[in-house]
């Protein structure tokens, strides 16, 4: 679900993001940010998985879903 705080933001972007990134967890896009606040999630997710940490409390602490992580965790 994508919350939007400008109503005039371009639907072709948020359409972009969600199929960048999926519908796993809410995104609030502002001024283009959204993506940059996503891709920080995947980056944490991707150095804690790389240092070992458990894929149940990267989900809690991101808000990435399981599977989200578990893709993730393939890619690497």
């Amino acid at each position: 679900m994508i919350k939007m705080l400008k109503t005039q933001t371009n639907k072709s972007e948020v359409q972009r993001i969600i199929d960048k990134y999926g519908e796993g967890f809410d995104v609030i896009y502002f001024d283009g940010k959204a993506d940059g606040i996503i891709e920080n999630k995947f980056e944490v997710a991707r150095n804690l998985l790389k240092e070992g940490v458990e894929e149940e409390f990267i989900s809690r602490n991101t808000g990435l879903s399981l599977d989200q992580i578990k893709n993730i965790k393939r890619k690497l």
